[in-house]
């Protein structure tokens, strides 16, 4: 997967900011995804006009399933995690298929856990801004996922 500029939230000065995910669409896609699978929201987490995270979060009251679906703010890509705790490290979980089509009805891509856990290469990181970059050698993810959605500052 080639990460698109922008992807972490970090853009080098005086580039044009990429267009933000929509919360609104997001939260919409939370509600049908906790009726689809028989379960409530518990809690929306809208990450706009805030540094970290760079992600917003629908949580769910039904934990076996999914218990939080996040979004990156910039770009409308979707995972699901199994939660959001004190720390930094997130850990990714399957979106069962009935919210996957969802979301993708919805116009939102899904990323797998798979993708999420793969190391980033060269290749993964080639079209992101210097800046961006350089926040990559600062923080040193393991996984492609903690690009996508991080807590950096």
């Amino acid at each position: 997967m080639i990460l698109p500029r922008g992807i972490t939230g970090f853009l080098d000065s005086g580039a044009p900011i990429p267009t933000r995910s929509d919360f609104a669409a997001f939260l919409q896609l939370g509600h049908a995804a906790a009726q689809a699978v028989g379960c409530d929201v518990s809690g929306g987490l809208d990450r706009t006009h805030v540094v970290t995270p760079n992600f917003h979060a629908v949580t769910f009251a039904q934990r076996e399933l999914v218990s939080v679906l996040i979004c990156n703010t910039r770009y409308p890509f979707v995972a699901a995690v199994e939660h959001l705790s004190g720390t930094c490290r997130l850990e990714f979980r399957v979106i069962p298929e009935t919210i996957a089509g969802l979301a993708e009805q919805s116009g939102f891509r899904v990323l797998s856990k798979s993708v999420l856990e793969l190391p980033p290469d060269d290749q993964a990181i080639s079209a992101l801004a210097a800046a961006e970059v350089e926040q990559i050698q600062y923080w040193r993810p393991k996984r492609i996922g903690d690009i996508i959605y991080n807590f950096w500052d």
